[in-house]
């Protein structure tokens, strides 16, 4: 009978035992959850942040070279500023 006993309160021990670590685990497993989608949403936000940069520059250097054309074509003379717009791009598209 003591034997009996010893058994049913230990299997009534784990039984405890796992019932809190259940709970423990349901009520911080959101959490932890939580905090990954954040980390990933972070990384995607500075890549995103990143492509927008480089986005800004290209858009920066074709209207560079629009102008340079524009003048070229209003005054007929701005070859310095086309080879150096022309510079400009070739180093942009290089760095990509």
């Amino acid at each position: 009978m003591d034997t009996m006993n010893l058994i049913l309160g230990a299997a009534g021990g784990i039984i405890v035992i796992g019932g809190a670590i259940t709970v423990v685990w349901n009520w911080l497993s959101p959490a932890v959850r939580f905090g990954d989608r954040v980390k990933k949403l972070e990384e995607k936000q500075q890549n995103d942040y990143k492509r927008f940069q480089k986005t800004d520059k290209t858009q920066s250097l074709l209207c560079q070279g629009m102008i340079a054309l524009i003048d070229n074509q209003i005054t007929g003379n701005n070859i310095d500023g086309l080879k150096k717009t022309r510079q400009n791009m070739i180093e942009h598209l290089a760095e990509k």
